[in-house]
């Protein structure tokens, strides 16, 4: 039973992979459609393979990711605003308030760092420099500084 689950599991990652192949290339070429099945294949059995080794609590975590991934859009447009006003300000002679922050992070960003530099980092105004584990915070670069006082805060744009 537990095969079956993994080939249902490898089959659905693996048109979504795909699919996903063909919209970021948008095209159809023999060879393109060939490495996309490939490479679709590679992805989702990579995939079974970490979701079948990794232990369920370490994947359930309370990290609200669907709530993240859902604002992402209207920060990068509300943020490139912002991007264009520093630089009519700049272009005005005035100096952008850009600075460096450090904000907590808690432990449901561990083991996620990656992911929540993307998230962080993907609106044009701000980006995570890195994480230091030993006093549990992130270095974030922002444009206009908003104060964040921890990284969920960052990532979902409150």
């Amino acid at each position: 039973m537990a095969n079956r689950s993994a080939l249902a599991t490898w089959v659905r990652l693996w048109c979504a992979c795909f699919v996903l192949w063909l919209v970021l290339t948008s095209t159809v070429v023999g060879n393109e459609v060939v490495t996309g099945i490939w490479a679709a294949a590679l992805a989702a059995g990579a995939t079974v393979v970490v979701l079948r080794h990794e232990p369920a609590s370490r994947r359930t975590g309370t990290w609200p990711t669907a709530r993240i991934f859902a604002r992402v859009p209207l920060r990068i447009v509300g943020e490139t605003g912002g991007l264009v006003r520093v630089l009519v300000h700049r272009m005005r002679g005035q100096q952008p308030r850009s600075r460096f922050e450090e904000i907590a992070i808690g432990p449901e960003v561990e083991g996620r760092e990656a992911l929540a530099t993307i998230l962080t980092s993907i609106s044009p105004s701000q980006y995570v420099v890195g994480f230091d584990h030993a006093r549990r915070v992130a270095v974030l670069h922002s444009l206009e500084p908003r104060g964040h006082a921890s990284l969920d805060e960052a990532l979902t744009g409150r």
